[in-house]
């Protein structure tokens, strides 16, 4: 009979090293990665099931592959995990001694990682098609967290940092989450305003919008050369009252806002009347009337145009970012359209 090479391991009569261990398991990385950081948990004791365990080992080995889950998540940070047991030949066990996979996983290491664990059964891994096919139009769900991460590791890297990044990263982000690529159409005229364009709008399967967007990005210039504050602020409002009169009124319209810490701190400082800008969080909303900037400064009114009416402002998503960036996803609306 073969040695088990895990008892070897879980005796301390190996060169392996240990990620982390406890009273009743030991866990270290897999011989075989499948990604990067791809652990195994392991009893101390020879034991084929998982199952067979005793209730004392059990709740041990569970407890130290939650202690291995930080741990990987100092290291890789990874943006999910698969846990997977394998127990007997029927389920793909090719070491008769217990262990649990802890594999770290990362936005685009596959081309579509739904269904997941599913397939260890390829054939039956699908389950999606059908209702992709009948899923209502507009943005798909899980894309904010692909964003996310994605934009993050944008930040941090040694690349120039614009406003086409943070859109490039947006629209990844919903193409990883499940929309087509045909359904993008760039400088898309704006059907209420003339010579106007909107940034982007999705399409349906009519070629009919189903969302409008807008992407703005403000950060510190390091030349120095910097807009004003306040025209900073009200250009983005400005599109704010864009996005609220594009038609169809039932086309989703939102905005993605991208600042760093300069413009972050002038929404924050009551005085300058926008704290709703970054203090709106995710579900809250705010309705501008034109009478709410009369007070503002010239120099934002005049960026921020003329105004449409009542506009609902609701965030759908916030995020807090690295080097010291922040993200904001905003419904607009008319209330008049609401209204009606």
């Amino acid at each position: 009979m073969a040695e088990c090479p895990f008892c070897g391991i879980a005796s301390g009569n190996s060169d392996t090293e240990l990620l982390a261990e406890s009273d009743y398991s030991v866990a270290f990385h897999d011989r075989y990665p499948v990604g990067a950081g791809h652990a195994l948990v392991v009893p101390r004791n020879h034991v084929a099931d998982l199952f067979d365990l005793d209730p004392t080992e059990r709740a041990d080995i569970w407890a130290l592959v939650d202690t291995v889950r930080d741990l990987l998540m100092e290291r890789f940070d990874p943006d999910g995990f698969n846990i997977g047991v394998n127990t007997s030949a029927a389920a793909g066990q090719t070491v008769s001694h217990s262990h649990i996979h802890l594999i770290p996983r990362y936005h685009g290491d596959v081309k579509d990682p739904r269904g997941g664990i599913r397939w260890v059964i390829p054939d039956k891994a699908v389950y999606w098609e059908d209702t992709d096919k009948s899923a209502e139009p507009g943005l798909p769900e899980g894309f904010w967290s692909v964003f996310e991460a994605d934009l993050n590791r944008a930040l941090v890297a040694r690349t120039p940092k614009s406003e086409d990044l943070v859109r490039y990263v947006f629209f990844q982000s919903l193409v990883a989450s499940g929309v087509e690529v045909h359904r993008f159409a760039f400088e898309y005229p704006h059907p209420a305003i003339e010579r106007a364009m909107v940034d982007t709008v999705l399409v349906d399967e009519r070629d009919d919008p189903c969302v409008a967007l807008e992407v703005k990005y403000h950060r510190s210039n390091s030349s120095g050369n910097n807009l004003p504050r306040p025209q900073l602020a009200g250009m983005l409002v400005h599109d704010m009252a864009r996005l609220a009169v594009f038609t169809p009124a039932e086309t989703q319209r939102v905005l993605l806002y991208v600042t760093d810490k300069e413009m972050a701190s002038y929404f924050g400082n009551p005085s300058n009347g926008l704290s709703w800008v970054t203090g709106l969080k995710p579900g809250d909303s705010k309705t501008l009337n034109d009478g709410d900037f009369t007070q503002l400064s010239r120099t934002f009114r005049k960026a921020v145009g003329s105004w449409p009416g009542p506009v609902i402002v609701r965030t759908l998503h916030s995020a807090d970012l690295k080097a010291g960036h922040t993200a904001r996803l905003y419904q607009i609306e008319s209330a008049e359209a609401v209204k009606d």
